[in-house]
């Protein structure tokens, strides 16, 4: 038997709204993946790397955070 003696939850500081990242990959992204990603619900994501949309398209990671450090 497993008992559960706590739980945490951290949110990343950067956050990105999905129409901001559609806009941002838009010429690299098909009409359909595009009505896929609006479709989902999801009205913005967050993320441990300052330029989440950049390294999406290729770009090096810029993190700002880890695991370790989110409390």
């Amino acid at each position: 038997m497993i008992n559960l003696m706590s739980a945490a939850t951290a949110t990343p500081q950067h956050q990105i709204k999905t129409t901001e990242l559609v806009a941002s990959l838009m010429h690299k992204l098909s009409p359909e993946l595009i009505n896929t990603i609006c479709s989902l619900g999801v009205d913005q994501r967050y993320s441990v790397m300052e330029n989440y949309a950049d390294f999406l398209e290729g770009n090096p990671m810029n993190a700002t955070s880890s695991s370790t450090t989110s409390a």
